[in-house]
């Protein structure tokens, strides 16, 4: 049976071999009434575009990577989804690659993506900057959560201050003085995070200082270790705030080994937002905010580069409040929750 070829639809749909190209590229300029015929001949004369050949002819292939730390994580696979659910609407389509908490190993992810077919990189909480700094010099780059540090590009993230603000005052209303916070791994943006959670705390009153920040990784077993060692400290700190519900859930199991009540002895934070925070024991305080709605985000930004080629880039901060729940107040609440 002869193969069905590209010339073979564009002589049926009445349309030049550019125009069959054309409609099959995310981004190109053809109306939909030519692309929707084009579409109809070709699925009626059984021809799929190879897109090996389409990326070499076109230099676009229609794919985004999308870097991220950990795909286990409830907070990344949201944000994976939300990146699906707006590029699938513009018939792009995307590849997840997940460097395993391994930092240092995004290099070895990253690096060969400037010479692979994809289109652009949207970068979840990731260090490589160098490798990244290099990608987005040939290729469009939208960073989720760090902010971008020697290179330009698209930055998508939630409003730190305003969330950290929320959270040690209601840690203070709630009669904590000292609290640690769990970082994850040590790098420029989370010092600065640091940082700035340190200064918000000490202009509220409450004892801290960066000594009392904690560097480890964002997996619920580096929550269960760097919990142990936090309730070690003399004095004791009577919070912990965790820079993702992944890791206060290993926190949490430390302190119920420990026959530490919380809240009773000890307040627990998250910072994320995780699904199943309602659901531990205690029910977890966390920020409130949508994961989905960061991928999203990014995703509209790197369609606007794509679509629009170079421009200035562009921040989207999103809003957070407060989900307040047993693991820092007796009873539960749902503050700005959804019953």
């Amino acid at each position: 049976m002869k193969k069905v070829t590209i010339n073979d639809v564009a002589r049926e749909a009445g349309v030049a071999k550019s125009t069959v190209s054309r409609a099959f590229t995310p981004g190109e300029s053809v109306s939909e009434k030519t692309r929707d015929r084009v579409n109809e001949v070709a699925r009626r004369l059984g021809y799929a575009p190879n897109p090996l050949a389409k990326a070499l002819s076109v230099s676009r292939t229609g794919i985004v990577a999308v870097v991220v730390p950990n795909i286990e994580s409830i907070h990344i696979s949201q944000i994976i989804r939300g990146v699906m659910s707006v590029m699938n609407k513009k018939d792009y389509s995307i590849i997840t690659l997940d460097s395993s908490e391994n930092y240092g190993r995004e290099a070895s992810v990253i690096k060969p993506l400037s010479h692979q077919l994809v289109d652009g990189l949207i970068n979840c909480y990731g260090s490589a900057s160098e490798d990244i700094a290099l990608i987005s010099q040939k290729k469009p780059v939208v960073c989720i959560g760090d902010e971008p540090s020697g290179y330009q590009a698209d930055f998508v993230s939630i409003d730190y201050r305003q969330g950290f603000g929320t959270i040690i005052s209601h840690l203070r209303e709630n009669g904590c003085r000292r609290p640690v916070l769990i970082q994850g791994k040590e790098e420029n943006s989370t010092r600065a995070q640091g940082e700035l959670f340190c200064t918000l705390a000490r202009d509220q009153g409450l004892d801290m200082g960066m000594q009392d920040v904690m560097y480890a990784n964002w997996t619920p077993y580096y929550g269960y270790r760097e919990t142990q060692k936090a309730f070690r400290r003399t004095p004791r700190p009577d919070a912990l705030v965790y820079a993702s519900d992944f890791m206060a859930f290993g926190g949490l199991k430390a302190l119920d080994e420990a026959g530490i009540s919380v809240p009773g002895d000890i307040r627990v934070c998250g910072l994320d937002d995780s699904l199943v925070s309602k659901y531990t024991v205690p029910s977890l305080t966390t920020l409130k905010f949508s994961p989905f709605h960061l991928g999203m985000e990014a995703a509209k930004l790197m369609i606007r580069r794509l679509e629009h080629g170079s421009l200035e880039p562009m921040q989207t901060i999103l809003p957070v409040s407060l989900s307040a729940r047993t693991s820092t107040q007796m009873g539960e609440t749902q503050e700005g929750e959804n019953q």
